[in-house]
């Protein structure tokens, strides 16, 4: 069995980026070894190359995900969980 771990940040330093550089496969691999292997990615590089696929999902599936439709599936599937909290945008719409 192999590990993975994902490191994802904002921003990557010059060591971070020398190391990512290092990746001929340019996956953003830093270690590799038989038993665990280190991905660096940043969150612009995880956002854009996935952009494709959400594009692919959204226009296939007719999907927008939204604040209203993933509290509407919250509310419906954590009732008893979320009794007495209030999300800013139920005090913007209650008034």
């Amino acid at each position: 069995m192999v590990w993975r771990y994902w490191v994802i940040s904002d921003t990557l330093d010059e060591m971070g980026k020398w190391q990512v550089e290092q990746d001929q496969n340019r996956r953003g691999m830093i270690r590799d070894t038989p038993k665990s292997k280190i991905y660096v990615r940043t969150w612009d590089q995880l956002i854009e190359e996935n952009k494709a696929k959400y594009q692919f999902i959204q226009e296939r599936l007719n999907f927008s995900a939204n604040d209203e439709r993933a509290m509407s599936y919250l509310r419906g599937e954590y009732a008893a969980l979320l009794q007495g909290v209030t999300v800013a945008n139920d005090l913007d719409n209650a008034g």
